[in-house]
């Protein structure tokens, strides 16, 4: 009886408490994003237009242009007795050029993190694309942080 009475006392309380993600699905941006140029690795690119498109509202009259630059480099960091790689730096490098009515700004973003070897082929590839995708998101939310302000 008691932990039934708990139960309902936490569902109640922690229903009206308002808790809402940080970045839920609503569309608050006052900015439309126009994508003019695209340069540089192909996937990471996509990646980037779709959050583009995803954080753009298409209604707002503030229209900013973009060309966007990607570099994406995978370099080896350490390898085993036998010359295998053990460890990769996986790097992205991206450079916007922000065009508006009221200014002109180059902006550049650098995300990096390591990932270890993993034996399937086609598993590390999907681990690498994954990667890309959130190099991907961070890399808009930090546009998008610039762009508000």
């Amino acid at each position: 009886m008691k932990n039934n009475f708990i139960i309902l006392f936490l569902l109640l309380v922690l229903n009206g408490c308002g808790f809402e993600p940080i970045y839920s699905i609503k569309n608050e941006s006052n900015y439309n994003i126009i994508v003019v140029e695209i340069k540089g690795d192909k996937e990471l690119n996509n990646f980037i237009n779709r959050e583009l498109d995803r954080i753009s509202n298409k209604t707002s009259p503030n229209q900013y242009k973009i060309k966007i630059n990607s570099k994406f480099d995978k370099t080896t960091i350490s390898k085993n007795s036998k010359g295998s790689p053990l460890e990769f730096e996986l790097l992205a490098n991206i450079d916007f050029e922000i065009d508006s009515d009221n200014f002109k700004k180059s902006l550049s973003f650098i995300e990096k993190q390591n990932m270890q070897k993993i034996s399937d082929l086609f598993e590390q590839r999907n681990y690498e694309n994954t990667i890309k995708e959130n190099f991907a998101v961070s890399i808009v939310r930090k546009l998008s942080l610039k762009l508000y302000k």
